[in-house]
């Protein structure tokens, strides 16, 4: 079958002169009403400065699936080998997390980079909700146990190795990078329908607590009733960035929730596993 390529063949449609208002009639062509959901955007010029915005496709289902699959798999077999079988200490168990799952997310994003602006979202929105988020989470620390604080250096050490360093990775795996496999980089840019943006966001939620379970499950601490308390505080920090349309905001409310965590007693608060029973 013969393919063509319309940018070339309908250039008067992807690439309009600005300022300039031209009636035209489209082409009749084939178009299957099941992948409506999948495109959005539109070819438009504003001023003679503006890019071509162009039409921006939603991932497809097998694409999302694998590295879904891919990223559940890895995030499942590192704790399970470092900490629920060789059962290293924290500080040395995040060296190959952040690692392994720094380079896994290292590829996706060199594949598929995020610009400034949709690193940030809109930014005012992203503040309401990582300060909204941070409330709840931040409660839910208060009322665990208290144990040892470290001072002085360590902790300066402790909130740069597990606050920032295991909070950014932890909110990349669990929170952005579901969301953004699932949604892609330009969704929120497109400014999509409510519906297309309602059955995406359900189906990124889901995709975000189907790894949530899958990495805390390479922990024993994790293999009871903990999940659910796993479950909801990832399920609060990605929507985040699903109400926001910033991955910033999940980032930072990561971030926040871990360095909350070291200031109340690593031993036994729960957001920063691994723990161990002596």
């Amino acid at each position: 079958m013969q393919e063509t390529d319309l940018r070339k063949a309908l250039k008067y449609l992807y690439q309009p002169r600005a300022g300039e208002v031209v009636e035209f009639d489209v082409p009749p062509m084939n178009f299957d009403a099941r992948r409506e959901d999948r495109c959005i955007g539109f070819a438009v010029r504003s001023g003679p400065d503006s890019k071509e915005a162009g039409v921006t496709e939603l991932p497809g289902f097998r694409q999302s699936a694998a590295w879904l699959a891919l990223a559940a798999g890895m995030a499942f077999a590192v704790p399970a080998v470092f900490s629920m079988g060789l059962r290293w200490e924290r500080s040395l168990f995040l060296v190959p997390y952040v690692g392994i799952i720094g380079t896994l997310l290292l590829v996706y994003f060199r594949r598929h980079p995020l610009s400034m602006k949709q690193l940030t979202g809109h930014w005012p929105f992203a503040l309401v909700g990582i300060a909204a988020a941070s409330v709840v989470l931040l409660r839910n620390i208060a009322g665990q146990p208290a144990s040892a604080v470290p001072s002085g250096l360590q902790l300066v050490m402790a909130l740069a190795w597990v606050g920032l360093a295991y909070g950014v990775t932890d909110a990349l795996l669990l929170n952005v990078f579901p969301v953004l496999a699932v949604q892609g980089a330009g969704f929120f840019e497109q400014q999509p329908s409510r519906s297309v943006r309602l059955k995406r966001g359900v189906v990124a939620l889901a995709a975000s607590l189907t790894l949530t379970v899958a990495y805390h499950l390479g922990y024993t601490e994790f293999q009871g009733p903990a999940m659910v308390s796993a479950l909801i505080g990832n399920a609060i920090i990605t929507s985040t960035y699903l109400l926001t349309g910033s991955p910033l905001a999940a980032v930072a409310t990561h971030v926040i929730m871990h360095a909350a965590a070291v200031l109340h007693g690593m031993e036994t608060t729960l957001q920063v596993p691994p723990h161990y029973l002596s």
